[in-house]
Formats: C-alpha cells, sequence, structure tokens
C-alpha cells in the first residue's frame, strides 16, 4: 500500500518520507513548496472542504 509523505520545504521537507521509509516499502514523498510545518492544502492540489476523508492526492 502506498503511503504519502507530506513535508513542508522550510521545515520536515523529505525527512518525512525518511522516516516512513523504516515503516513501510512503498513512500511517496510529496514536499509542499514555499511552505513550513503545515502545508496548506490548496498547494497539493485540495480544495477547501475536500481534505477531510481524501485517499489519493491524484
Amino acid at each position: 500500500m502506498p503511503v504519502a509523505a507530506m513535508g513542508g520545504q522550510y521545515s520536515f521537507g523529505p525527512g518525512v518520507a525518511a522516516s516512513f521509509n523504516q515503516v513501510a516499502d512503498d513512500v511517496r514523498t510529496v514536499v509542499g513548496p514555499d511552505s513550513g510545518h503545515f502545508v496548506p492544502a490548496g498547494l497539493l492540489g485540495v480544495r477547501d472542504g475536500d481534505a477531510r476523508g481524501r485517499t489519493s492526492l491524484a
């Protein structure tokens, strides 16, 4: 099962994926551009009110 590991460019960045690689085989790295600790949903292509219950970023 793929795991989406999201980190902000100015915070954890790809470090989130590095930690998930220890417990998952299929880790997809997502780095939110121009963001810190909280990655705004709009940067990931998620519309307002659409983030809950989503199982995919596509």
